[in-house]
């Protein structure tokens, strides 16, 4: 069986595991909580970042864990077996002579309960075909000539082109659609726009008062995992 391949976004966070002691890697089992009322992986690395060695960005691994763990079968069966392919990947750098306490950290890392819950929840917000990344509008004012255009322009129209920005299928690449709309259309986008937050905002209120916790990983900023 071939190595397993790590993707390049992730490989920092994971060779940072081989940086932990074992007391660093048992705060992170311990301490991690995923039920405060808004959680993200920047939320999470804020719990433990003041008992980790400063030398590792631990947004960066806590994210890169995750990415492993929607790897597993929802029982969470075969960490063993990943952890080990993980430390004898060839897209990190764990030494021969350290890949065998480099898996049984991760191991113990992959199958905590807050990361397995946030790993979960990375994973159902972006089960789309489409993932929203970024959008801009372009304005034109576009000129009207009669026939002979020597004659000058006789009407203009002012046109909107709103480039939408997406992951496809939830992975990295990066694809573009773009929609024309005039001033009309823009001012009902608007209203939609505001329609959806106000939902989300009473949704929200129903989360906190139901003491369910808010996932709000902004992929806007960072892109599906």
């Amino acid at each position: 069986m071939p190595p397993l391949q790590i993707p390049r976004r992730y490989r920092a966070g994971l060779d940072s595991v081989d940086t932990l002691t074992d007391a660093e890697v048992g705060v992170l089992v311990q301490r991690l909580d995923a039920s405060a009322s808004e959680v993200s992986f920047k939320d999470l690395a804020a719990q433990v970042r003041d008992e980790i060695s400063a030398e590792v960005d631990v947004t960066e691994m806590v994210e890169a864990l995750a990415s492993l763990i929607t790897l597993l079968p929802e029982d969470g069966s075969g960490a063993e077996i990943l952890a080990q392919d993980v430390s004898e990947s060839e897209d990190l750098h764990i030494p021969a002579d350290r890949r065998a306490a480099y898996a049984s950290r991760l191991r113990a890392l992959i199958t905590t309960p807050a990361l397995t819950i946030v790993a979960r929840a990375s994973e159902v917000v972006t089960e789309h075909d489409k993932v929203f990344h970024d959008a801009r509008i372009f304005t034109d004012l576009r000129p009207v000539f009669e026939r002979d255009p020597t004659r000058g322009v006789k009407l203009a129209g002012l046109v909107g082109t709103m480039k939408l920005d997406y992951h496809p299928g939830g992975r990295r690449t990066i694809d573009s659609v773009f929609v024309t709309l005039d001033r009309g259309d823009l001012e009902h986008f608007r209203r939609v726009v505001e329609r959806a937050l106000a939902k989300m905002d009473a949704l929200s209120q129903l989360l906190k008062e139901s003491d369910v916790p808010r996932w709000t990983e902004n992929y806007h900023e960072h892109g599906p995992t």
